[in-house]
């Protein structure tokens, strides 16, 4: 059985070189496939910082945020069901681009389709939710 010798330091120096080469090829690799330009890393960071605003948020007064939210939305159907106050529905519909024959299934496929389209933004989101969440 032979010894094991070292590595001479020339190719322990070029072996960490051609690591770290490899390393900045594939980050520019994935950086070109992107196709990041400075409007879409604001548009990214934009993203990253209102979904880590709102996990933020979530965590401390999640509670209190969503109980007010289904007492309002109670409320205001009680009182558009009294004729107290007024839903216009058409506006509502027209506010948000839903149309009077599309279905719940027509409306889960087209966030579905803007979920393909824009998955980078949605990724940023996803962790900026969590990241607000875990620090909250």
């Amino acid at each position: 059985m032979e010894p094991v010798q070292a590595m001479p330091a020339q190719a322990q120096a070029s072996s960490v070189t051609n690591w770290m080469d490899s390393i900045k090829e594939t980050l520019l690799n994935w950086y070109n496939k992107l196709d990041l330009n400075s409007n879409k890393v604001i548009e990214l960071a934009s993203y990253f910082a209102v979904a880590f605003f709102i996990g933020f948020i979530l965590k401390r007064h999640a509670r209190i945020l969503f109980s007010c939210a289904i007492v309002l939305t109670i409320a205001l159907l009680i009182f558009a069901y009294f004729d107290l106050a007024f839903i216009n529905w058409s506006k509502v519909r027209e506010l948000t681009n839903i149309s009077p024959n599309d279905t719940l299934g027509t409306l889960i496929e087209n966030c579905i389709i803007w979920v393909k389209q824009n998955i980078i933004l949605v990724i940023s989101a996803l962790l900026g939710i969590l990241f607000g969440y875990k620090i909250g």
